[in-house]
């Protein structure tokens, strides 16, 4: 088994509606394919982890390498695992917030530790594509 972990820019345009609806879509076919994770949208980018069959994960990952809502698509992470972290999430939208936040949902309802450089990876990205704060 697999777990790879990329960020991406989403299109310009790309709505709120859009992001539910690769959420929602990619829940239903992960489920047949045996995959999980989860998703991270924030400040216009993505940032992804997939999970499960080796083979599985390459094919939905060259998927997402052309789908045209994505833009200059970076794998961070590739590791092999003996089990996932996140089997109850098909694919889980996780709530933009700062890394502490963002942190300690995931490990909240991870099945087992996330490696610290997975850890630092998620936190780099929430930590760079935070929203400018409005001064007030």
């Amino acid at each position: 088994m697999k777990r790879l972990i990329y960020h991406s820019y989403g299109v310009d345009d790309l709505s709120q509606d859009a992001v539910f609806d690769i959420v929602s879509g990619s829940a239903h076919r992960n489920g047949a394919l045996g995959l999980s994770g989860f998703l991270l949208y924030q400040n216009g980018c993505f940032l992804q982890l997939l999970e499960g069959d080796a083979a599985a994960v390459d094919a939905l990952y060259a998927k997402v390498r052309q789908d045209p809502r994505h833009r200059d698509i970076e794998t961070l992470s590739e590791t092999a695992i003996s089990a996932k972290s996140f089997d109850m999430w098909r694919m889980k939208r996780i709530a933009s917030g700062n890394a502490a936040q963002v942190i300690n949902t995931l490990c909240a309802h991870s099945l087992g530790p996330l490696p610290k450089s997975e850890l630092a990876v998620i936190t780099r990205f929430v930590q760079k594509n935070q929203p400018a704060a409005v001064a007030g």
